[in-house]
């Protein structure tokens, strides 16, 4: 790990920094300062506290659920016990000796010669996501019921609310695939569409992510399967409530572990 690093003053003023709690913004710095010449950092919750936490009276599972957000902002990536590496490091960060090699590797990668080959397999690296939570933005109701016409009135408040949102949830579904994936999905009115129907039935934001990250992870090292992580299948309306509900199964199996 290099003596220093850099933070530029502009982070502060980033969408997807800002979109962090205080913790987690505090947190995404201090690993940005913690990583090796890789921008990595190990995978495991408690190395990972001692490394950049160590006097935190913050337990386990507010990290866990901290760095799952940092992921859902794309900031990061995490493969759960291995490694955790911030994304687009080496384009902010200038080593002025030799690059020390990482000792933290993703599934798929390994060390020959004293270089770091292989590519990192989308098999684990999304379970950090299925742990975040993040408020839905989709304008869902909350609250106790009110008069007929203020009823009315909130609802068409809160339907123009709601497609005013449906472009901004769309780059950022389809950005969210595009990253777990490697592929490069546009929303074109097709995909916008499914995507706004979906969001019309009264599934949020965060049900898309769960789909896209709970599929990532049982089909992204299959073959066979792999090519199915697309807008089509995923969010296809005879799909998505059953993808949904096995991402939210995985979610409780992994939180029970």
């Amino acid at each position: 790990m290099a003596e220093a690093r850099l933070v530029y003053r502009q982070i502060v003023t980033d969408d997807k920094f800002i979109r962090l709690s205080e913790f987690e913004q505090l947190l995404y710095i201090l690993m940005i300062v913690g990583a090796d010449d890789y921008g990595r950092l190990p995978g495991d919750l408690r190395a990972l506290k001692c490394l950049v936490l160590p006097s935190s009276d913050r337990g386990l599972e507010d990290i866990r659920k901290a760095v799952g957000n940092i992921c859902l902002a794309g900031l990061a990536v995490w493969e759960e016990g291995k490694v955790i590496e911030v994304v687009n490091f080496g384009n902010y960060q200038r080593s002025y000796h030799r690059r020390k090699l990482t000792k933290f590797l993703f599934s798929g990668e390994k060390i020959e010669g004293g270089v770091l080959i292989g590519q990192k397999t989308a098999g684990n690296q999304i379970s950090a996501y299925l742990f975040a939570s993040r408020p839905q933005e989709t304008g869902q109701k909350g609250g106790e019921s009110k008069g007929v016409e203020e009823t009315g009135s909130g609802e068409k408040a809160e339907k123009t609310a709601k497609i005013g949102n449906i472009k901004g949830i769309c780059e950022k579904v389809i950005e969210f695939l595009n990253k777990q994936t490697g592929r490069k999905y546009q929303v074109v009115p097709a995909v916008r569409e499914m995507i706004e129907s979906r969001l019309r039935e009264g599934f949020s934001e965060k049900d898309f992510l769960l789909v896209i990250a709970g599929k990532v992870k049982q089909w992204g090292n299959d073959e066979k399967m792999r090519p199915y992580l697309r807008p089509s299948t995923l969010f296809r309306r005879s799909h998505f409530a059953e993808y949904l509900a096995e991402a939210k199964e995985m979610l409780e199996r992994e939180a029970k572990k």
